[in-house]
């Protein structure tokens, strides 16, 4: 199932999505469903979570969102830089993971490797002197930043369709990398201040947080963290999608991409499941 066969399953059975607020989508029918795929990562802090899209309507009101230097870009690197461990010290974005710019990861050393918050780089929440969570990232199977990939792949915590490719490089790639694409200046500052959320984000939230909610799709689904895996007969996959759907939860239309554990959802949300899709296994 592709993401525009799951749209119109949704159109189909719900109306439009009118609205989005935390963990749930609002339809034009009144139903309110739950999203366990949270625009494939992009919203993995919740829709209207922060101060992202303030910042964007701000931006955007000033008129200035055409394609002129906007000075935004520094700030977009800097919120990723701070984000990941000192090494990656180049930051690229490109619309077409085709273009040269992007072709060139496959003549690095280990790829692109991509990142989803909370698996790959283990975290440790410290405090710093104002109390908010500042975390500490290690690459577990590294033993120093030689060892870690040369080139990582981020998904931008913001939700929007059409966001650019984003890679983070390692130092040692330096010079030959392209110049990013031009982003209006809105985005990329609603993109700056998704990622500085998401290093709170990352220092607020333990597995305990996660294990919360997961039975009900547990016979479906491994979790790592707040991501589930999918590791049911992979010929029920869109059946249970269907299923899932009918009891108003949003899986990912694809089993290659994870979904996101609804934590903060009421329990009382996942319960049809086991009706719908019992059978499913």
């Amino acid at each position: 199932m592709t993401t525009e066969q799951l749209a119109k399953e949704i159109n189909s059975r719900y109306g439009a999505v009118r609205r989005a607020r935390g963990i749930y989508l609002y339809t034009e029918k009144g139903v309110r469903l739950t999203d366990c795929f949270l625009d494939g990562g992009r919203a993995i802090m919740g829709y209207s979570s922060g101060k992202a899209r303030t910042q964007f309507k701000d931006t955007f009101e000033r008129g200035a969102n055409g394609c002129y230097p906007s000075g935004f870009e520094s700030r977009l690197v800097t919120a990723v830089r701070h984000l990941l461990p000192d090494c990656y010290t180049e930051i690229r974005w490109w619309h077409d993971a085709t273009v040269a710019g992007a072709q060139m990861l496959s003549g690095t050393d280990n790829g692109a490797v991509l990142w989803r918050p909370f698996l790959d780089f283990t975290v440790t929440a410290e405090k710093n002197i104002a109390g908010y969570p500042v975390p500490v990232m290690q690459w577990p199977a590294a033993a120093d930043t030689e060892q870690f990939p040369e080139v990582i792949q981020l998904i931008p915590p913001f939700s929007w369709a059409g966001l650019p490719h984003m890679y983070a490089f390692r130092s040692a790639a330096g010079a030959a990398i392209p110049a990013s694409d031009v982003i209006a200046a809105p985005l990329l500052v609603a993109m700056a201040r998704a990622f500085a959320e998401l290093r709170s984000f990352l220092g607020s939230y333990t597995d305990d947080d996660f294990a919360r909610n997961t039975r009900a799709l547990q016979p479906w689904f491994t979790r790592k963290g707040p991501w589930l895996f999918y590791t049911a007969a992979a010929e029920h996959y869109d059946a249970l999608v269907l299923a899932a759907l009918d009891a108003g939860i949003v899986l990912p239309p694809e089993p290659a991409v994870p979904a996101i554990v609804p934590f903060r959802a009421n329990p009382g949300d996942l319960k049809k499941l086991a009706a719908t899709a019992g059978g499913l296994q």
